[in-house]
């Protein structure tokens, strides 16, 4: 089994995001962009690569960790672009929580404005509406520092 996610950063009017096979939850791609991925110059080179199969702490580009440096074609495995639903952030959020559980993703990660913020997929969408603060872990900050400490 795996913990599937997308990682994406919150540009001018789109989100721009990769798949992440492996180790989705808090404690595992969580972490990971926490500690090792906390800007944007950190995080880009590894997006620019593409879906991949896991992120880590030790995740670095050439590492052959994305489907294209493992062989595969680079253009199904390219960064998604998700524009802005009438320059809308908020909307568009929403509108990929619900994309995200269609496709079996189970958490949904966003650089935005020099913060991460995790969704947690399906305790977001088991909501009859979907409320961006209410699921949204704003900073990965004190979950990833309790897991840390566990």
């Amino acid at each position: 089994m795996s913990t599937r996610s997308y990682v994406g950063t919150i540009e001018e009017n789109a989100i721009r995001f990769i798949y992440v096979h492996y180790d989705g939850y808090l404690a595992g791609v969580g972490r990971a962009l926490k500690l090792a991925f906390p800007t944007l110059e950190d995080i880009k080179p590894i997006i620019d690569l593409g879906d991949r199969s896991q992120l880590t702490c030790e995740t670095e580009p050439g590492d052959g960790g994305s489907y294209a440096e493992q062989g595969e074609d680079f253009a199904p495995n390219a960064p998604t672009l998700f524009p802005f639903i009438q320059d809308n952030k908020d909307e568009t959020i929403k509108k990929l929580i619900r994309e995200s559980k269609k496709g079996g993703i189970e958490y949904l990660y966003l650089l935005d404005n020099g913060t991460w913020r995790a969704w947690d997929i399906y305790k977001e969408t088991s909501k009859e509406k979907i409320s961006l603060n209410d699921s949204c872990l704003t900073d990965l900050t004190d979950r990833v520092m309790n897991l840390i400490q566990a």
